[in-house]
């Protein structure tokens, strides 16, 4: 079947795009999520994003349910399908307890950027352990914090994954699917826009801890100053692109420059480290 489904693909001219997949497979959840459970009032549409990075994450990454996944790489889809039940359940609780929920939105963020620190660096335990990985815990906690706070729709979560994708490839990140993950996030987020879905709480989670946690994977990896300039990417462009897009003209062409514009920085150090690199 696998050998059909090749021959069929390279017959139609698509063969360039088949290992990308898992990035298509991505948006295209995402679309046919958004395009099957919107309607007025529906909330369960706000998860294409979501459910579309999780899909496309689970073609690309094994599934490994384990207290304490041995490498790095294994550790994202289980992060990122917690964050997105996590995000589903606070959607339900507020749509029955609206000012309970939304009061307690702002701890339940800090609780979730600290956990997908610890898990990232390690699970640590014991108090040794928890001082060790502290640096790299509490990094990607920040890193994850600030995507939850800033990721407002769909259009901020296609800009991080752009921004990232960008460092990662500018900044020839190690062997390994990270530009795959990153543009499966990049069409997930536009698959959702296009399908006129919203950007739920279970996106926002989803899409904020996965980039945060993919864009620390080379950081832990390697820590070469090309994979630190490319991590850093996507805080920029969160941090600084809307206060520069909102400088420009167009509802949508201003916002998207200033986002590169503040993105560019770190690409363009990623690029200049990689080369020293090679």
């Amino acid at each position: 079947m696998r050998r059909m489904l090749d021959t069929l693909i390279e017959s139609l001219g698509l063969g360039a795009l088949w290992p990308w997949r898992a990035a298509l497979a991505a948006g295209a959840a995402a679309l046919a999520w958004g395009v099957a459970l919107r309607a007025p009032g529906g909330r369960a549409a706000g998860a294409a994003a979501g459910v579309g990075l999780a899909v496309g994450w689970l073609m690309a990454l094994p599934l490994l349910i384990a207290a304490s996944p041995r490498q790095l790489i294994e550790r994202l889809l289980p992060l990122v399908l917690a964050a997105l039940a996590l995000g589903a359940a606070a959607t339900m609780l507020r749509a029955a307890w609206p000012r309970l929920v939304q009061t307690l939105l702002p701890v339940l963020g800090a609780v979730a950027a600290l956990g997908c620190g610890w898990w990232m660096a390690g699970t640590p335990l014991t108090e040794a352990d928890l001082r060790r990985a502290a640096p790299v815990g509490l990094g990607v906690a920040l890193a994850a914090g600030l995507a939850l706070w800033r990721l407002r729709d769909g259009w901020w979560a296609a800009a991080a994954a752009a921004a990232l994708a960008a460092g990662l490839w500018a900044g020839r990140a190690a062997a390994g699917p990270g530009m795959l993950l990153a543009g499966a996030a990049l069409l997930a987020a536009v698959g959702a826009l296009v399908a006129g879905a919203g950007f739920g709480l279970a996106s926002r989670a989803a899409l904020a801890l996965g980039l945060a946690a993919l864009a620390a994977l080379p950081v832990i990896a390697r820590g070469a100053v090309a994979d630190w300039a490319a991590a850093v990417a996507p805080a920029l462009a969160l941090a600084f692109g809307p206060a520069l897009g909102a400088r420009l003209p167009g509802r949508r062409a201003g916002p998207a420059i200033g986002w590169a514009a503040a993105a560019a920085p770190a690409v363009l150090a990623a690029a200049v480290a990689a080369s020293r690199l090679s």
